[in-house]
């Protein structure tokens, strides 16, 4: 196996991965392949190649890499399924028990608790009331 064939493979194999181990050992695996055929001149160099993610995309709120098989989108802000959590109580939120507030995401429990506690949504969980003066 020539150098570009297994550099091929290997990026086709990335964009599959789940998490860091998985590149770890895929680059083993890539090093030892490479390593039996080339010598240790190429093996040497195998080592100089890092094997990142092909993803673009970053959790709002881990900032970490999404992968397409851990991600969740909501409000156009892209989560993994274990970061996508409610604001107020931290469980694990899922496409079908969630609500949006100003760029926040509530279990609809909480979101109905904020609702009694304010007597509306706009202000949130502990902020003051405010009086808004219109000029007419």
């Amino acid at each position: 196996m020539d150098i570009e064939e297994a550099i091929k493979k290997a990026l086709y194999s990335v964009s599959t991965l789940k998490s860091d181990s998985d590149i770890v050992g895929l680059s083993s695996l890539f090093k030892e392949s490479l390593g039996a055929k080339q010598g240790s001149q190429s093996s040497a160099n195998i080592s100089k190649i890092s094997i990142e993610s092909t993803c673009g995309e970053t959790c709002s709120a881990c900032l970490k890499p999404v992968y397409p098989m851990e991600k969740i989108t909501a409000d156009k802000y892209i989560f993994h399924k274990t970061c996508f959590r409610c604001k107020q109580c931290k469980t694990k939120l899922s496409m079908y028990n969630y609500t949006p507030l100003h760029g926040e995401f509530y279990c609809i429990f909480h979101y109905k608790q904020l609702f009694k506690r304010k007597g509306n949504y706009d202000e949130g969980f502990g902020h003051a009331f405010k009086f808004y003066l219109h000029k007419d």
